[in-house]
């Protein structure tokens, strides 16, 4: 009885040291997919949308939060909360909004969960463009991939 539960406990063991491997390699595997948007319905700022995708279940298809994966753009509240932030963070906003008004179909590429749960996806329009390739060649975004923010848009 006592050699199975030495086994028992061993094999406890070897598991529990395998796990954290095993979480750690699915963490770093992101599954992404692919969106067309049926409707964009609010936005907040230059990297932030809302839309109704084009799926068939509302739950998950309806209002979601969308971040524009890559860029980071002037923020509308919170910031520096300078005039100069807010102003810059207007004008990426129209941007986004020119954007998605000049183009006939909205794509999302290469989507996962981020952080806050919302999507954070590459954003392209029915020309084939990318709305973190305009925002960072207007000077109104620059790349950004997670972590501590570097720009300081208030300068």
């Amino acid at each position: 009885m006592v050699k199975i539960a030495k086994k028992i406990l061993v094999m406890c063991i070897i598991l529990m040291m395998a796990m954290p491997i095993q979480a750690k390699n699915a963490k770093a595997h992101k599954v992404t997919q692919n969106f067309e948007v049926q409707e964009v319905t609010k936005i907040y700022d230059g990297d932030t949308i809302t839309a109704n995708l084009a799926c068939s279940e509302p739950l998950f298809c309806k209002k979601i939060s969308i971040r524009v994966y890559g860029i980071d753009t002037p923020e509308m509240h919170g910031g520096t909360n300078t005039k100069k932030e807010k102003y810059l963070a207007r004008l990426a906003k129209r941007i986004t909004v020119n954007f998605v008004e000049n183009s006939e179909k909205i794509y999302l590429d290469d989507c996962f969960r981020g952080k806050y749960f919302r999507l954070v996806c590459k954003v392209r329009n029915d020309k084939g463009r990318y709305l973190e390739d305009v925002l960072i060649n207007s000077a109104l975004a620059v790349p950004y991939f997670g972590g501590t923010k570097t720009m300081d848009w208030s300068k």
